[in-house]
């Protein structure tokens, strides 16, 4: 009367361990196994802090039994392609890969949905892929340091943050918009180094459409876009001309964009003074002697000059 047991190996699928009384040809023909490998897969979101699905972006992945080459992943967005490592899930911003031994495996963004920032460089390692466990998900993960950032939320879904977007103005010193000014740009994560000239049109659609173009169309105005930032990597503002008949401001503004926001906006306005309005040093004096430097100096060291002159001739004479 036979017996047995059901047992999974490795990754090789079912396996029935068969006992028979009086087994006449012994116990080597008793094993009934399946053989179909045992197959998992990991599927993940790309998705805004509000959990809304970004299309676009692009992944890499490693692990299983080939930990040195990095495969490349694309978001499909209709009807997917076979193959191995390739996205079978049709919706944008969903991924799924279907057919991955069992092991663990990593993936890292590489490239995020347009407007948005690769928040952060690191590697996402997915639970293993194991009998009992074959559809792997990834647990939330959020930054050190504060404010604590979520990487990964609740649901598994990995967050891109929109880039970043600084806001500032510049004024006359009676407090009416100055048009007509260039400011310098540097830094941030991709270390850059841009020009921004002042936008003066009836509408944003008619500012520049080039990367870190002014999209304030008000005279006097700044909007930067698209500027990719950590909290490690401030932006520092200059600007490098003025409007004609004022003074360059000469000093440099350093600016870090809110890690969730990524909206950094200066609350006073720039102001330039136009040439010839500085006040005049100080004399020590009081007004009466600053006002008779101002308007009699000049006659005074003339009339000096002259009574010097005339005492040296009369001594030659």
């Amino acid at each position: 009367m036979p017996s047995g047991v059901a047992t999974t190996g490795t990754t090789r699928g079912l396996c029935n361990k068969v006992t028979m009384e009086d087994d006449a040809d012994g116990p080597e023909n008793n094993d009934a196994c399946t053989t179909a490998e045992l197959r998992g897969s990991l599927s993940w979101e790309k998705v805004d802090a509000e959990g809304n699905l970004l299309a676009g972006s692009s992944w890499q992945i490693q692990g299983g039994y080939d930990t040195q080459n990095w495969t490349t992943i694309e978001d499909c967005t209709g009807d997917c392609r076979p193959g191995e490592y390739a996205d079978q899930d049709p919706e944008p911003g969903r991924f799924r890969i279907d057919g991955l031994g069992l092991f663990y495996y990593w993936i890292k963004e590489l490239n995020a949905p347009e407007g948005y920032d690769k928040f952060s460089t690191a590697t996402y390692v997915f639970p293993s892929i194991k009998v009992g466990g074959l559809n792997a998900r990834l647990e939330p993960r959020s930054t050190g340091g504060s404010p604590r950032i979520p990487l990964v939320n609740d649901r598994g879904q990995i967050v891109d943050y929109p880039k970043g977007t600084v806001v500032w103005r510049k004024n006359d010193d009676s407090g009416e918009p100055l048009a007509g000014s260039v400011w310098h740009i540097r830094g941030g994560t991709d270390n850059i180094a841009v020009d921004v000239t002042d936008c003066v049109a009836d509408s944003a659609d008619e500012c520049g459409k080039d990367p870190y173009a002014d999209q304030d169309p008000a005279p006097g105005s700044f909007m930067v876009k698209g500027l990719t930032a950590t909290p490690a990597s401030p932006f520092h503002l200059k600007e490098v001309q003025a409007p004609s008949g004022y003074v360059t401001d000469e000093k440099e503004h350093e600016f870090k964009t809110d890690p969730l926001t990524r909206r950094y906006e200066f609350s006073d306005a720039f102001v330039n003074k136009e040439f010839g309005a500085r006040p005049l040093p100080p004399t020590g004096g009081g007004p009466a002697r600053d006002l008779l430097l101002i308007t009699g100096g000049l006659p005074l060291a003339g009339s000096s000059v002259s009574a010097l002159m005339k005492r040296r001739g009369q001594r030659l004479g």
